[in-house]
């Protein structure tokens, strides 16, 4: 076993990767583990890592929406790539100092998540071949997510100079395989956490559920940050066919994200006449402790890596409609089992598209039969509980073990 493991991140701050890199860490230390986190550039910690070596950070631009200002958009935008050399160099130096400080005379163990972390990685382990061992950890769909020729190919690169890719969706090894060459043996599949609900928030969701069938009282909840690929732009449809049911409908979005998204999100529940029913709340820290007030979840995307959020409103116990991506957890479920599935509808067919008037169609059959409900409900509970912390952990520990 590797005495350090070394999780590289573009960082902490928001995010399915930043949650699952701060998640990993501690899980990993909590199993004894000699756990570092190196983070790709500084900006405000939202998820906390347990670390046994601690957490810095390269300072170097990736993200494109943390940064606020057109400056600064500008910099991060142009210097984001040619910083990968930087951040291999600075990242080097990392793991050099983390080998003098604890005494360390064997290989070390890096898992790097998202693309210029990987990147950087691979440089890093290109001159350093014996002193590394690369876990690249796969969490998005790298077929949706980088279009660029010239980039793929780099990734590429990066995907073939690892000794194991880690993915978290059947469906990935297949894509990484169609689309980069990847063979199926050099992956392995390690599902993300999904974190139990408190009883009170159980409690909750429960009540919800049962008024909302007494009451004919849908109580929707959408949340995440309103990216391109998301499909909340589908939500207002789906709302306005439950009203013509004969529901009252409420929507709370929580997150923020592209104003045109939002912009246009709103145009269409007013042109449906339900503007009074939508409201946009913004970003939240951790909103888990709201959902008991909530009887419906919506996970609506063109695309996904996982979907942590689906996790939470499984693990919450309320009933759901996701979207039918190629990868994410939507591969671990059934439809009408687990949740309710939606098929895609890209922006241009929102609006002529028959989908959002058959899923509220299904939404109305599960609000007017409790039983019905009840059991979807009870099977998403049992659902949630195979992506428990404990399996996460047990099975990152064979994968390092193995090493």
């Amino acid at each position: 076993m590797n005495n350090i493991v070394v999780l590289f991140a573009s960082d902490l701050f928001r995010g399915g990767v930043a949650f699952s890199a701060s998640k990993l860490s501690t899980l990993l230390t909590e199993k004894g583990f000699s756990t570092a986190v190196v983070t790709y550039e500084n900006l405000p910690v939202r998820y906390f890592a347990k670390t046994a070596l601690g957490t810095s950070t390269l300072n170097c631009p990736y993200s494109r929406t943390s940064h606020k200002g057109a400056l600064k958009q500008f910099f991060v935008r142009s210097m984001r790539y040619p910083y990968v050399l930087v951040a291999a160099w600075r990242f080097s130096r990392a793991l050099a100092a983390l080998e003098r400080s604890s005494r360390n005379s064997e290989k070390l163990t890096v898992v790097a998540f998202t693309h210029a972390p990987i990147v950087a990685a691979s440089f890093v382990k290109l001159f350093r071949p014996s002193r590394i061992r690369l876990i690249v950890s796969e969490r998005q769909d790298p077929s949706k997510d980088l279009r660029n020729r010239l980039l793929r190919g780099i990734l590429s690169w990066a995907y073939s100079n690892a000794d194991l890719i880690h993915v978290n969706s059947p469906a990935l090894p297949e894509i990484l395989k169609r689309e980069f060459g990847v063979t199926n043996t050099k992956t392995t599949l390690v599902p993300n956490v999904i974190e139990a609900a408190s009883a009170d928030t159980l409690a909750k969701t429960s009540m919800s559920l049962r008024q909302g069938i007494e009451k004919r009282q849908i109580r929707a909840i959408a949340i995440g940050r309103l990216a391109p690929q998301k499909a909340l732009y589908l939500a207002p449809y789906i709302l306005a066919h439950l009203q013509r049911e004969g529901f009252q409908i409420s929507l709370d979005i929580v997150g923020d994200g592209d104003p045109q998204i939002i912009q246009e999100i709103a145009e269409n529940a007013a042109s449906l006449g339900i503007s009074e029913n939508v409201r946009f709340i913004g970003e939240h820290k951790d909103f888990r402790d709201k959902l008991g007030n909530y009887n419906l979840g919506l996970f609506l995307s063109n695309w996904e890596s996982f979907g942590n959020v689906l996790g939470e409103y499984l693990a919450a116990g309320i009933i759901t409609i996701a979207s039918s991506t190629e990868a994410g957890l939507i591969n671990y479920l059934t439809d009408g089992q687990h949740c309710l599935k939606i098929p895609i509808v890209g922006r241009e067919n929102a609006a002529v598209s028959s989908e959002p008037m058959l899923a509220a169609q299904r939404l109305a059959d599960l609000f007017n039969n409790e039983e019905k409900a009840l059991k979807l409900r009870a099977q998403a509970l049992q659902a949630a509980e195979q992506f428990s912390a404990e399996k996460h952990a047990a099975r990152f520990s064979e994968i390092l073990f193995a090493s």
